[in-house]
C-alpha cells in the first residue's frame, strides 16, 4: 500500500446487536450505522470475548483472549510486555489517539499506554456524582459523545501523518438517560418527558428494574435504551459527515462495534453485572473501507472481536505478531481453516463486589448465577461450562432468549462442544501463570463495571 489509510474504530459501550435497525430491529435506531453497513460489510455473528468493558477492550486492543492477557478484574493491569495494536501502528508511522468516556480504557488498567495521545471525554460534571446524575436524568447532558466528537475532529484536522483514532461512546451504557430531543422518542405523548427523570433515578443501573420484574418498566427501559442508541448514532453521523466534508472518509478504515451488550429483561436480568449469554456477547460489527471492502456485503460466519486488530494489520500489509498461540481470522478473507466457533468467558468477581451485592436486599437473588463461566458459540449452538463443572447447551438460533436448556436432549452435541472447548484451552501457553499486577482504582471505575 503506497499510502497508509486513516483508521477510525468506534466502540459503543454496551451495544447489543439486535437493537440496530440494520440488524432487523423494529425501530429505526441507527440510520448512520445502517448507511456505513450498506457501504461495507455487516457481520451477523460477531461475538465479544468478555461480558464487560475491561476484558473486552483489552482483547480488542491486543488480539489476545482473556485467559491470555489476564486483564479481567477491575484491579488488573495490562502487562508491559504485551504487544498491542496501537504499539504496532506507532511503529509503522501512525499517530495513535484514544478518546474514551469509559475509564477502563485509560491509564489505570494500562490500556492507554501505547497511544500517543489519550483523552478522557467524560463530562467534567461527572466528577460530582449527585450533580451529574441530576443533569443526566433531566436530559441536560450526554455521557461524553459531544466532547468526544470535538476532540476527534480537532485531531483529524491537526494530524500531519496517518492517524488511528480509538473512540469509545458510553451513551448506551446504563443508566439510560438520553439527552433532550431524544427523551420520549419511542414513547407516545408528553408523559415520558415528565416521568423520565424519576424513572431514571429509580432504575439506576437496571438492577431495580430486574428486581421488580415489571414488564411495563422493561418496555420503558427498552425505549430509553433505543433512544440512547439513536443519540449515539446521531453523534456518529456528525463525525462521519465531518470526515466526508474534509474528503477523508473514503481514505479511512471505519470499524463500528460494541464491546458487549446488556440484558433487557432476558432471564429476568438487566445490565451486564449478572449472568452471561447472547444479550451480552452477541454484538454488531461493521467494517467500511472502499478500497478493500465490497459494499453491501453481509457475512454470516462466526467471528470474534479478537479478530479485528489482526485484520486491520492485514489490510495495511503488516502483522500484529502477538504472543497468542491461536490463529487469527482475517475478517475480509474467510478460510475453511478458520475456527467455526467463538470463545468467551466471565470470571468470578472480587470478594468486595460480592459483599456489596449481599448487603443490598434487592440484588441478593441474582447471586445464584455462577460467576465463573466459559462459552463456546457456534452458528447454531451455545455451550456453557460452569466453574462448578455443570454444563448447559442452548439452540440459540431457534431460542435466542436462551429459555430452554437442551443438553439432555442433545448429549452428543454437548459432548462434542465440551471436547472442542477443552482442546481449545489446552492450546494456551502455560509459560507464565502469574496474573497482571494490581493497582487501586477509584470507586467510579468499580461502579461502571
Amino acid at each position: 500500500m503506497s499510502q497508509l489509510p486513516n483508521i477510525l474504530w468506534v466502540v459503543f459501550d454496551a451495544l447489543r446487536w439486535d437493537h440496530l435497525s440494520c440488524y432487523g430491529h423494529h425501530r429505526e435506531t441507527t440510520p448512520n450505522v445502517d448507511r456505513l453497513a450498506a457501504e461495507g460489510t455487516r457481520y451477523l455473528r460477531a461475538f465479544a470475548q468478555g461480558h464487560y468493558s475491561l476484558p473486552s477492550h483489552t482483547t480488542m486492543l491486543t488480539g489476545l483472549y482473556p485467559h491470555e492477557h489476564r486483564v479481567e478484574r477491575p484491579d488488573h493491569v495490562l502487562d508491559d510486555a504485551v504487544i498491542s495494536l496501537p504499539s504496532r501502528l506507532n511503529a509503522i508511522g501512525y499517530e495513535t489517539i484514544c478518546i474514551s468516556a469509559n475509564r477502563y480504557v485509560g491509564p489505570a488498567n494500562g490500556l492507554s499506554r501505547d497511544f500517543h495521545q489519550y483523552f478522557n471525554s467524560e463530562p467534567k460534571a461527572r466528577r460530582n456524582k449527585q450533580w451529574n446524575r441530576l443533569l443526566e436524568c433531566t436530559g441536560l447532558t450526554d455521557q461524553g459523545a459531544r466532547d468526544a466528537n470535538r476532540l476527534a475532529m480537532g485531531t483529524m484536522d491537526s494530524c500531519t501523518m496517518p492517524w488511528f483514532i480509538y473512540l469509545v461512546y458510553t451513551e448506551t451504557h446504563t443508566p439510560y438517560s438520553p439527552p433532550l430531543g431524544f427523551i420520549g422518542r419511542y414513547h407516545d405523548g408528553v408523559l415520558a418527558r415528565v416521568a423520565h427523570p424519576l424513572f431514571t433515578l429509580w432504575a439506576g443501573s437496571l438492577k431495580r428494574v430486574a428486581w421488580a420484574g415489571n414488564e411495563r418498566a422493561w418496555r420503558w427501559t427498552r425505549a430509553l435504551y433505543d433512544a440512547e442508541i439513536a443519540y449515539a448514532d446521531y453523534r456518529l453521523g456528525e463525525l462521519v459527515g465531518f470526515m466526508a466534508d474534509r474528503g477523508i472518509l473514503d481514505d479511512t478504515i471505519v470499524i463500528i462495534t460494541g464491546d458487549h451488550g446488556d440484558f433487557l429483561g432476558e432471564q429476568g436480568l438487566g445490565g451486564h453485572t449478572f449472568g452471561i449469554g447472547e444479550a451480552l456477547l452477541h454484538v454488531p460489527l461493521v467494517l467500511r473501507f472502499p478500497a478493500d471492502v465490497p459494499p453491501g456485503t453481509v457475512a454470516a460466519q462466526v467471528v470474534e472481536l479478537r479478530d479485528i486488530p489482526y485484520t486491520v494489520m492485514k489490510m495495511l500489509g503488516a502483522q500484529l505478531r502477538t504472543a497468542s498461540v491461536y490463529a487469527a481470522r482475517n475478517l475480509l478473507a474467510p478460510s475453511p481453516a478458520d475456527r467455526a466457533f467463538a470463545y468467551a468467558r466471565r470470571t468470578q468477581m472480587d470478594e468486595r463486589g460480592k459483599e456489596q451485592f449481599r448487603k443490598r436486599k434487592w440484588t441478593r437473588r441474582f447471586l445464584r448465577h455462577d460467576w465463573d463461566v466459559q462459552i463456546l458459540r457456534t452458528a447454531q449452538w451455545q455451550f456453557r461450562l460452569y466453574g462448578s463443572g455443570e454444563r448447559a447447551l442452548y439452540d440459540v438460533e431457534g431460542d435466542p432468549a436462551e429459555e430452554n436448556e437442551v443438553s439432555a436432549q442433545h448429549p452428543d452435541i454437548a459432548d462434542e462442544l465440551h471436547g472442542k472447548l477443552e482442546a481449545f484451552l489446552a492450546q494456551a501457553s502455560t509459560a507464565n501463570d502469574s496474573s497482571p499486577g494490581a493497582s487501586s482504582l477509584d470507586q467510579g471505575i468499580i461502579e461502571r463495571s
